[in-house]
């Protein structure tokens, strides 16, 4: 068929695939479909719902997409910061510490810089091999390495007493669940975990070493920190919530879209059905205007009824041309349906292309005769 109609049939498919992708279940209330169209309630922003709701549309995977794009921006961001602190890090050791007691801090130079430095390469894991996994687990141990091992060094190689505080543990474990690539909830939670149990080992056998209160200090420790875990899994649950929301809300946004564009296009193909292009355009100039009065004048009456104007043209010279398919009849006992149809469909086709081409308006049309 014609150019129009083929692009009016490909918006019609892109529509109808984009509504018709819910899946059929027996198993579900019918008026879960409808979640849409009812007013926003809590029930509308329960991670379970919205994970039921994608379970229906079948939109999963394209949500772990999303949620993978999402999650690459986040790391990008957390190398970024983390190189900036490991950079003030090192500054602040190079200007504070006295040139006769700098030879002891090159250890930990090296090392915050040499963390910096290779972490970039964990992007290469992460959208070269799509492994956010692996680039997760060894931008952990990038980062906490510097945090175990200088206490460590500092305590049994020079005898000096280096302190690490729990906001070092706090980075860390926050870094884990807001900007690491980590898929799963309880992958997150692991890592937490491992990253916490780490860095209380160092407190209690390096930080508070020798004090009376060491085991208070551990528990007190123990429960900050496991309640930072708490708050990384609650701010996952959240950012789910919401990423999930507005991925249901974009999806309606567009499909509304394509709605719109498709019962536009309609509209259109209905009216030059009818009417000749120039008469089309000339009623939709009126129908706009009608409605431009109504918006600037709503109290101030119509000058002239709508649609009081007759649409037509006068012409001298008009050439009527009568196109019919000889021996159909016989046609449609030789040849199969299909080969026939798509006989027809091919002839009409370019009928009308040919019509276009000739600026030739074509008045009609009956499963053998064409009349322009």
């Amino acid at each position: 068929m014609s150019g129009d109609r083929g692009s009016v049939a490909g918006i019609e498919l892109l529509t109808r695939t984009s509504l018709n992708s819910l899946k059929d279940t027996n198993d579900i209330d019918a008026s879960s479909f409808l979640w849409e169209a009812q007013p926003m309630d809590d029930r509308n922003w329960s991670c379970s719902y919205l994970r039921l709701q994608f379970k229906i549309k079948n939109l999963e995977e394209l949500y772990d997409q999303y949620q993978q794009a999402l999650h690459r921006g986040y790391f990008t961001v957390f190398l970024f910061v983390q190189s900036l602190l490991s950079l003030a890090h090192v500054i602040i050791i190079l200007f504070c510490t006295q040139s006769t007691e700098a030879e002891k801090f090159v250890p930990d130079i090296f090392g915050y810089l040499g963390s910096a430095v290779l972490s970039w390469p964990l992007l290469v894991i992460v959208y070269k091999w799509k492994n956010p996994c692996m680039a997760s687990v060894l931008a952990v141990l990038l980062v906490i390495i510097p945090d175990l091992c200088l206490p460590i060094y500092h305590t049994y190689a020079d005898h000096t007493r280096y302190t690490m505080r729990p906001a070092f543990t706090t980075h860390t474990i926050l870094a884990v669940y807001v900007f690491l690539p980590v898929v799963h909830n309880s992958q997150a939670l692991l890592l937490g975990l491992t990253v916490t149990l780490c860095h209380l080992s160092v407190l209690f056998t390096i930080t508070y070493s020798g004090s009376s209160h060491i085991y208070k200090m551990i528990i007190a420790d123990f429960i900050y920190l496991v309640c930072v875990n708490g708050l990384g899994l609650y701010f996952r649950f959240v950012n789910e919530v919401v990423v999930r929301r507005t991925f249901l809300d974009r999806r309606a946004c567009v499909e509304s879209t394509l709605r719109l564009h498709f019962e536009k296009e309609q509209e259109e193909q209905l009216m030059l059905s009818i009417l000749p292009k120039h008469i089309a355009a000339r009623v939709k100039k009126d129908i706009r205007n009608v409605f431009q009065h109504i918006k600037l004048y709503q109290n101030e009456p119509l000058k002239k009824k709508p649609f009081s104007e007759l649409y037509v043209e006068q012409h001298d010279m008009v050439s009527i041309l009568y196109a019919d398919v000889v021996n159909y009849s016989q046609l449609t006992v030789s040849l199969p349906p299909n080969k026939l149809v798509e006989t027809l469909n091919e002839l009409f086709g370019r009928f009308d292309e040919v019509s276009e081409e000739r600026n030739v308006r074509g008045l009609s049309s009956w499963v053998t005769v064409t009349i322009v």
